[in-house]
């Protein structure tokens, strides 16, 4: 794959799928691995990267308001991960970006401190993302959903599983829920 590919994509468009980056949920991993085996095929399009321009969590809903164009002719596939892990995990993620500080009460309350100092819980991530999803992907179960359901539109006889296993952009902060 061509370098302009590598990097977080938003969205990725096969002859009749597109998967869109929720974020926190394996988006790396699996922007990586799509970019590795399918990256030179010019059936497949990704999303042209520029941190000046940066659309790389972009709703289907929003990437329709932008572009004016309708998203839904093909299946969506989007990744999701299961709470408590997702909050600790975007937590954690907002704090290294410079975010406050999280503790025991926002985990328990599934409080969300952004980095320019807003306040969210999930649903107001899953009200943004919510659409026409035909196939959510689950972080928890990557290896095999990810073979589930990408094998439907593609020859995955190339993707070695062992690659499936382990998700990048692992955050140094313990995932223990009993230490929270």
């Amino acid at each position: 794959a061509d370098d302009r590919r590598r990097s977080t994509a938003t969205l990725i468009s096969g002859d009749s799928w597109r998967w869109v980056h929720f974020p926190k949920c394996a988006g790396t991993t699996t922007e990586a691995v799509l970019a590795r085996h399918f990256g030179a095929d010019p059936s497949i399009v990704f999303d042209p990267i520029d941190p000046n321009h940066v659309i790389w969590h972009e709703s289907v809903r929003r990437r329709e308001e932008r572009t004016g164009k309708s998203l839904r002719d093909k299946d969506v596939i989007m990744n999701f991960r299961r709470l408590p892990a997702w909050v600790l995990s975007k937590s954690f993620f907002e704090e290294r970006r410079g975010g406050p500080q999280h503790v025991r009460r926002d985990l328990l309350d599934c409080t969300l401190h952004e980095v320019d100092g807003t306040v969210h819980r999930p649903d107001h991530y899953i009200e943004h993302y919510m659409g026409p999803v035909a196939h959510w992907l689950r972080t928890e179960y990557f290896a095999e959903d990810f073979t589930a359901i990408f094998s439907r539109y593609l020859d995955l006889s190339g993707v070695d599983r062992n690659e499936l296993g382990e998700t990048e952009n692992q955050g140094a902060y313990s995932k223990d829920l009993l230490k929270w």
